[in-house]
């Protein structure tokens, strides 16, 4: 049933003339709330939340649609990806200290800062595409589609990659 609904956005998107070059800061995004739950999975202290209320950590199977198989590519890609633009946004961080001293001087960006720093956001960039492209790759046919879809989804027409709070028995979860 998941498979059909992302195969019909799939669809859906290309037929209304969306891009078929994926999005890289959406990709990014993805990535790092991948990562950011599988490190919550991995530490039981996180599992509870201010006051010891317990947090319901998703599953990418179930939130994506995705197998068990696929979440483990999925995670090994955002995984590396995430800590190659780590070291990425270290080394661009004297750029931006310095781009930032001098808008305060300034106002602005010199033509050459500011062409160091598309340059840099275009390198980065490039490097999500080339993850995501593995991630096409790599995955069982119809696995990217299901993972593409989800990503190019509107934030308000899919489930969340956050944890929820699981509200102690009887209380209303509207509370929460």
């Amino acid at each position: 049933m998941k498979f059909r609904i992302a195969l019909a956005l799939a669809i859906a998107s290309s037929i209304c003339g969306a891009q078929d070059r994926p999005d890289p800061a959406a990709y990014q995004q993805l990535f790092r709330q991948v990562v950011e739950l599988k490190s919550l999975g991995g530490h039981p202290a996180a599992r509870t939340m201010w006051g010891g209320l317990p947090l319901k950590t998703p599953r990418l199977q179930e939130v994506i649609g995705l197998t068990d198989a696929e979440v483990e590519i999925l995670n090994a890609a955002a995984t590396d990806c995430m800590a190659k633009i780590a070291v990425f946004e270290k080394a661009m961080g004297p750029l931006v200290f310095e781009s930032r001293l001098e808008i305060a001087d300034t106002g602005k960006n010199s033509d050459e800062l500011a062409q160091k720093l598309k340059d840099l956001d275009d390198q980065r960039d490039k490097m999500i595409l080339a993850h995501v492209q593995e991630l096409k790759s790599a995955l069982p046919s119809g696995g990217f589609e299901i993972l593409d879809a989800y990503v190019r989804a509107p934030a308000d027409a899919k489930k969340s990659l956050l944890p929820d709070v699981d509200p102690p028995p009887g209380m209303p979860k509207k509370l929460f």
